[in-house]
């Protein structure tokens, strides 16, 4: 009758200590899950958040340096006509000026 009250209490014992191991190990994987789930989760929401940002950023400073690459050549554009302009117009007022001409005939004349 010992023996039999002693087998049974070993084996509820080891039984009972076998299943704790697995609780706890279980428990700890659970654990470990959920750790890893609440960081990763936000993790890879932010590295997401970071790449959409980046991206808008990107574009909206290429579409700004367009825009001011654009308006600079505009502005040259307008620069450059100008002195066409001014250069056109002292060169009319040269052709015109009498007292001009026969120096630039008698240049010419010289050089032939």
């Amino acid at each position: 009758m010992r023996k039999t009250k002693n087998k049974i209490y070993n084996s509820r014992n080891g039984d009972s200590g076998k299943k704790s191991e697995k609780e706890r190990k279980s428990k700890t994987k659970r654990i470990r899950t959920e750790l890893f789930t609440a960081f990763g989760i936000p993790l890879i929401l932010i590295i997401i958040l970071g790449a959409v940002a980046y991206n808008i950023t990107s574009k909206a400073m290429e579409s700004k340096y367009e825009e001011s690459a654009n308006g600079t050549m505009a502005t040259m554009t307008l620069y450059l006509n100008s002195v066409c302009n001014n250069i056109k117009s002292q060169m009319a007022e040269l052709v015109i000026d009498e007292n001009l001409m026969p120096t630039i005939t008698r240049t010419v004349m010289n050089y032939q």
